[in-house]
């Protein structure tokens, strides 16, 4: 058996274990028993049977039938690029009825980003200590309030929708790579379009679109390195592909630091299981890309600084918040690795970053041993519900999350408030579709476990891998796996696909 065999199977083998562990989790949750997720009208396993007579009759359909779009891929593509078009003005319009001011970290970027726009000086005077407990939180804060001078430039008034349409075009761009990806995979077209469709109302019809934030804005880098890296040739001007690539990531890393996983998928897929022929070309390529790796990085340090600068930003190192506060947080028992304040109070509490993370590991080390007499099972499956079980990615958990409603009194406004906001009529219907939607995706992607993986869906799998591990080492949250849901549905897709083609060849064996 090869070493590429083995790394397969145990590549398979965790995605096997981390997707058991999702799909347990949430289907023995009992609905409402968790007050960190939103609440739907049913339980998750009425919403699988749901899936699975849709998902059953969906195959028997195409199959039967053989329903096979063939069209090439060059005319799909188009056809994806005007879709999208039209799901941009779609998004705009349905944005600009719903938004409204946010609350949470999202309103101190915000007000910040504001203060960019004429009077930066500012923001060191107002947020002095928000931004040196936080320091990833300047890139996106100096992202927005250029945004917002540029509309400004422009004689917009309203420039803070100016930062919602680019947090909009971030999604629907994240869209279009991932779906442009099925493209070039999947031969019946028709599977393309669902998964086309189901990216669309998952992830471009989000009301989380119309929050701008790091969550929307680091999906264009991190989308755009995944589809370049899928369309190298192999060529001496990959070179300056692989400096995009990782320019795109390290970029996309300053916003938000989840951005990191894509990279490493990239180069374990890459030294994994795209070896050339000869250990010097293997060399080379190692070290060719390794230089790359380090200088785009050191560049992106360089603009870290420049961005600090432009923000004149008064940070003090020793207030940060580093990772250590992130997996003390991430195994809180009580709260199932969610935030508490008494988490943050704890590293508020400590005024250098020797004697936080000191106090950090101290805490880790105490819950480590508290979970090893209490059990892990329980906590990582009340995790798993915390961060997998709300297909709405916990729209509207966040505190203050209603800051600011703007008023607006028409038809549509009426009927997307209705819908969207958690005191609508119709919030309940929301939520359950978005379920339906996202048990689709997770039931699908529980079978590619037993598909005969191409090597582009073991890819997609090593990026799943990556973010489900962050959410249950880390701080958990819904919200932090939606920068990711579209690798989700594409793998869904992918395995969709392998059943349509499988059950389609069976029927063909049986008719001879």
């Amino acid at each position: 058996m090869s070493i590429k065999r083995l790394i397969q199977m145990g590549i398979n083998g965790i995605y096997g274990f981390l997707i058991s562990l999702i799909l347990i989790s949430l289907l023995q949750y009992t609905n409402g028993s968790n007050d960190l997720v939103n609440l739907i009208p049913f339980e998750n396993w009425f919403v699988l049977l749901i899936v699975s007579v849709l998902m059953s009759g969906l195959i028997y359909l195409i199959r039967s039938k053989n329903i096979n779009l063939s069209i090439t891929s060059k005319k799909m593509k188009q056809i994806l690029i005007l879709s999208s078009i039209i799901v941009f003005i779609i998004q705009i319009f349905f944005a600009y009825q719903i938004y409204f001011y946010t609350g949470w970290d999202a309103s101190a970027v915000r007000n910040a980003a504001f203060y960019f726009i004429e009077h930066p000086q500012k923001i060191a005077q107002y947020f002095n200590y928000y931004f040196s407990y936080h320091t990833n939180q300047t890139t996106i804060t100096v992202f927005l309030g250029l945004i917002m001078r540029f509309f400004n430039m422009l004689g917009v008034t309203n420039v803070y929708f100016g930062t919602i349409v680019f947090s909009i075009l971030s999604v629907n761009l994240t869209t279009l790579f991932i779906s442009l990806s099925m493209n070039q995979f999947i031969e019946n077209k028709l599977n393309v379009i669902l998964g086309f469709l189901l990216c669309t109302f998952l992830c471009s019809f989000s009301p989380w679109i119309t929050i701008p934030y790091s969550d929307t804005y680091m999906m264009f880098f991190a989308s755009f390195a995944f589809y370049l890296y899928l369309n190298l040739k192999g060529k001496s001007s990959d070179l300056l592909v692989w400096f995009i690539i990782f320019s795109s990531i390290f970029i996309g890393s300053l916003i938000k630091p989840q951005t990191l996983i894509m990279g490493i998928a990239i180069l374990l897929y890459e030294f994994t299981f795209k070896r050339k022929d000869t250990l010097k070309q293997e060399f080379i390529r190692l070290i060719s890309v390794s230089l790359i790796v380090i200088l785009t990085f050191f560049l992106s340090s360089q603009l870290q600084k420049s961005l600090v600068e432009m923000g004149q930003f008064k940070q003090d190192p020793e207030y940060s918040f580093t990772l250590p506060h992130y997996l003390m947080v991430g195994l809180n028992p009580d709260s199932y690795g969610a935030y508490v304040a008494e988490d943050a109070e704890v590293s508020y509490g400590q005024f250098t970053v020797e004697d936080r993370e000191a106090k950090n590991f101290e805490i880790i080390k105490e819950r480590i041993e508290y979970l090893n007499q209490k059990g892990w099972i329980s906590f990582l499956v009340n995790k798993a519900v915390v961060n997998f079980n709300d297909g709405s990615f916990a729209w509207g958990r966040e505190g203050d999350f209603y800051q600011e409603v703007f008023e607006k009194d028409n038809l549509f406004a009426n009927a997307l408030r209705s819908y969207f906001y958690h005191d609508g009529d119709s919030f309940e219907s929301f939520l359950l579709l978005r379920q339906i939607l996202w048990m689709i995706v997770l039931a699908l992607m529980a079978t590619s476990l037993f598909n005969r993986k191409k090597d582009e869906e073991i890819f997609v799998q090593i990026i799943c891998i990556g973010i489900i591990l962050f959410n249950m080492i880390f701080e958990a949250r819904a919200r932090y796996l939606f920068a990711y849901v579209p690798y989700f549905v594409l793998l869904a897709t992918l395995s969709f696909n392998d059943l349509v083609m499988s059950k389609t060849i069976f029927l063909h064996k049986n008719k001879k």
